[in-house]
């Protein structure tokens, strides 16, 4: 993306201040600068996150709250709650065999 905004990139051990960094790359988990960050409005969260299955699927369940179910047939939600459910794990397996 093409932006006018020149982006803000901060290299230390501590985190800067919002206003001072659009990216931070936090070389306090990593001195070799591979740990880059972004800030979500509360906290700075790595680009290339992790999230375990558990917080894969409180994300999912956050997202279903969030549907007006009404809308929709609430067997078909339920399937579809438990459908991404078992991705996450087949994805949290495959992850745990290439680690």
């Amino acid at each position: 993306m093409i932006t006018d905004k020149n982006i803000k990139w901060v290299v230390s051990k501590t985190a800067p201040s919002v206003k001072e960094a659009d990216y931070w790359v936090d070389k306090n988990e990593d001195p070799k600068g591979s740990v880059i960050k972004y800030h979500d409005g509360k906290n700075w969260i790595p680009l290339n996150q992790k999230l375990s299955t558990d917080e894969i699927k409180k994300m999912i369940s956050a997202a279903f709250d969030k549907l007006d179910i009404t809308k929709t047939n609430k067997s078909d939600f339920e399937t579809l709650v438990k459908l991404v459910s078992k991705l996450a794990d087949k994805v949290n397996d495959l992850e745990q065999l290439i680690a």
